[in-house]
């Protein structure tokens, strides 16, 4: 519209300066000449400036929306040379592959709750594009391309936050299923009912979604490595336990006479590994499945206690009035 304008703008100043040309105080002077040139030149430049206006080249990886006056046409203008009305205005868009968090864009952490309602933290990103062929109802019903990516973070929000609340912290370790989850939801919040009424469109399509990282409360990482070291530990007692008992029997059979007949060799070798194992197998299983349950009592006594006290610090404290279910005292 703006070149339109001031196309039609040159060739009034052309039409001005032909007038001046032909009156009867410049015809045969000098100036005649020169006002005859710059009429042309004024004239020239204006009918260039109108024909650019009528000729709209949309670049490869874009599409373009044609409006004016208020009106929006539905056919899209997909990469080529068009040729529209000079009054008409046009909305680009990227039809390429987009995607969050843009390159030299600030990372964004998503706070996240799990099926416990303890807190998590997640780091996602996502590639999404758009339909070409929905430019029009994007243009209409949205806006600008900026009004996109603005809804495209939104939805990244909402589907991280509704997909990890459908876990519990023992899943962390499923990645590629809370993967799987999350882009399932924020695919859907990209779903938009025009207010007009009629079908509803996809302002954005997910082509790929990234679960790059996720990382529990700090204090149930050191319940969980305070666990893994437990069971390190007692499975170092329980080889050291067998050993001490196996060893134990064989050593008192050799001391001992009275324990192996008068014509009973001592057991070398292999067969001093089978006597060792036949005579201290039972006790020291014993010993190390009662340290075992032991043991184990301790870690799950820590791990209920730490979850009860996360649960504690992160729900809200009880404003209510308790009520005595046995009525008024008498």
């Amino acid at each position: 519209m703006g070149k339109l304008i001031f196309g039609g703008l040159l060739l009034l100043i052309a039409f001005f300066l032909m007038l001046a040309r032909s009156g009867p105080t410049t015809a045969g002077r000098p100036t005649a000449g020169l006002l005859r040139i710059f009429s042309l030149a004024f004239a020239t430049f204006g009918i260039l400036i109108i024909l650019a206006a009528l000729v709209v080249v949309v670049d490869p990886g874009q599409v373009g929306v044609k409006h004016a006056f208020g009106t929006v046409d539905p056919q899209p203008l997909l990469p080529g040379i068009h040729l529209v009305a000079p009054w008409s205005s046009i909305e680009r868009y990227s039809a390429r592959e987009e995607q969050y968090p843009a390159e030299g864009e600030q990372v964004e952490t998503i706070a996240a709750l799990s099926s416990e309602q303890m807190g998590m933290t997640v780091d996602a990103g996502l590639r999404w594009q758009i339909n070409p062929q929905d430019a029009p109802k994007i243009f209409n019903e949205i806006g600008t391309e900026e009004q996109i990516h603005s809804i495209v973070r939104n939805a990244i929000r909402k589907g991280v936050r509704d997909g990890m609340v459908r876990f519990s912290i023992n899943d962390i370790s499923q990645r590629t299923k809370i993967a799987e989850a999350m882009q399932a939801l924020v695919d859907s919040a990209l779903i938009t009912q025009p207010r007009a009424g009629g079908e509803p469109f996809r302002i954005a399509e997910v082509t790929a979604f990234f679960l790059r990282d996720l990382q529990p409360p700090e204090q149930v990482v050191q319940a969980i490595n305070n666990k893994i070291a437990q069971e390190q530990q007692i499975e170092t007692e329980r080889h050291r336990v067998e050993v001490a008992a196996a060893e134990r029997p064989a050593a008192a059979a050799e001391s001992d006479p009275d324990r192996r007949g008068p014509h009973q060799a001592i057991p070398r070798g292999a067969a001093r590994h089978e006597v060792i194992e036949q005579s201290g197998r039972a006790g020291s299983y014993r010993r190390w499945a009662t340290a075992s349950r032991y043991r184990q009592a301790q870690i799950e006594s820590q791990a209920v206690i730490l979850v009860a006290a996360t649960r504690a610090a992160t729900s809200p404290p009880f404003t209510g009035t308790l009520r005595n279910s046995a009525g008024p005292a008498r």
